[in-house]
């Protein structure tokens, strides 16, 4: 691996890391200024989100990646942009129903803040598309300094709602509003620097990137919103059921044991994706870059396992507050998907540079059946706990496949170099 390969993974790492730190020291305080249905509420607010914000861009963000000249990767993101303003005026007129869909969820709360649904979409989508062109062009600058403002205004504005009273939604207006304002600001910078740069592209350039990536919204804008079902599939499942409390009590220790996941697999991801691509390009080996990422992350996560193990129900309780001590039972059950999520998450990408997406689409259909599955048996037995494992169980289960399959691509690519 090159020096700037892993200077790269450092800079956003590091982003990542003090983002992280700083939004988990806010927890302490915030579990003891809201109550567990507050972060439910906040976790049913981002499920939605998160797959509207998949369907806004249909995509093809992923797709800026890979064009070899700049005019078609720019053509790209600009039919990325018209899909989001599309999905963002269906979602406004979808307030009409707010009440009805917060009656199905057996969430009052939601139909008061459905308007900040658009809102949040359209900030997510614009950051999706420009993230994917900073990682085209390497400049990782920019991603860092949306990760480092964005994970540090958000627990800051989540903390000024509770102490101005605004605690019913105030979780989610500090969400909105971080995110918004650090979206802005690294957008406004990084024109006014020509890093971005907003030149238009003409009708006949957006048709013919759209045949060229056609697969994307086709195949993987499918596989992406079922793997963004399948991660978010607790709370919509499972609020019906057992209400806000648990599920916020759930989603703290999903924040506390996902979080620092996230952070290496975007920061390995991110880097990863360019190198890789770049290698295919120039039909160069992509398997000894994997091998060793896999070898170091074996070695990383075999003592926090086991630490993880022992002490997360104790650690939570004290650091979180008497009435959080069942989080850091739920993040104890989550560590056997965590852990096999670390392997699979940084080159989910070699679907797409393979254009493998009918089966990638396949293993996602197969992860999120196996969590339903397993969440049904806690449904049908009354057991949130029991709903959580099944959860946990099923998706190590299917991501232990997806792996599997992952390493075949890669292997096939390398062996495909020796016979040409």
């Amino acid at each position: 691996m090159s020096t700037d390969f892993f200077r790269n993974i450092a800079k956003l790492f590091s982003a990542n890391v003090i983002a992280g730190v700083v939004g988990l020291a806010f927890y302490p305080v915030l579990t003891r200024l809201y109550e567990p249905a507050d972060f439910g509420l906040l976790s049913l607010f981002s499920s939605i989100v998160g797959v509207l914000v998949i369907l806004s861009t249909a995509d093809l963000q992923y797709a800026i990646m890979l064009p070899k000249d700049n005019s078609q990767a720019n053509a790209v993101a600009h039919n990325a942009l018209i899909c989001t303003v599309c999905v963002v005026a269906v979602t406004l007129l979808s307030g009409i129903f707010a009440k009805p869909i917060a009656n199905l969820f057996n969430a009052e709360g939601l139909a008061k803040i459905w308007w900040l649904i658009p809102i949040m979409v359209l900030i997510c989508a614009v950051w999706n598309i420009a993230n994917y062109h900073f990682t085209r062009n390497k400049s990782f600058s920019y991603i860092s300094a949306y990760l480092l403002t964005q994970g540090t205004l958000i627990p800051v504005f989540k903390l000024i709602f509770a102490l101005a009273g605004a605690t019913v939604g105030g979780l989610i207006y500090g969400s909105v509003a971080g995110a918004a304002i650090a979206v802005c600001a690294v957008m406004l910078t990084a024109i006014t620097r020509n890093k971005i740069t907003l030149i238009p592209s003409s009708a006949l350039e957006r048709k013919q990137a759209l045949h060229t990536f056609r697969r994307f919204p086709i195949f993987s804008l499918p596989r992406s919103v079922i793997n963004n079902l399948s991660s978010n599939i607790p709370s919509l499942l499972l609020t019906p059921f057992f209400g806000l409390a648990p599920i916020g009590l759930f989603s703290i220790g999903l924040t506390f044991g996902f979080r620092p996941v996230n952070m290496l697999e975007n920061s390995v991801y991110q880097v990863f994706f360019q190198q890789i691509s770049q290698s295919v390009n120039q039909r160069q080996p992509i398997m000894p870059t994997i091998r060793k990422f896999v070898r170091y992350t074996l070695l990383i996560l075999a003592p926090l396992t086991i630490a993880g193990l022992l002490l997360l129900s104790y650690l939570t309780g004290w650091l979180l507050g008497n009435e959080w001590v069942e989080t850091g039972h739920y993040l104890r059950i989550l560590l056997p998907w965590l852990v096999t999520s670390l392997f699979v998450a940084p080159i989910c990408f070699l679907s797409d540079i393979f254009q493998k997406q009918p089966q990638a689409l396949g293993f996602e259909i197969l992860l999120i059946s196996c969590r339903i599955i397993g969440m049904a048996i806690g449904i049908w037995t009354d057991n949130f706990s029991l709903s959580v494992l099944g959860y946990s169980i099923g998706g190590a289960i299917a991501i232990t496949a997806q792996f599997i399959w992952y390493m075949t691509l890669a292997k096939s690519y390398d062996s495909s170099l020796t016979e040409d």
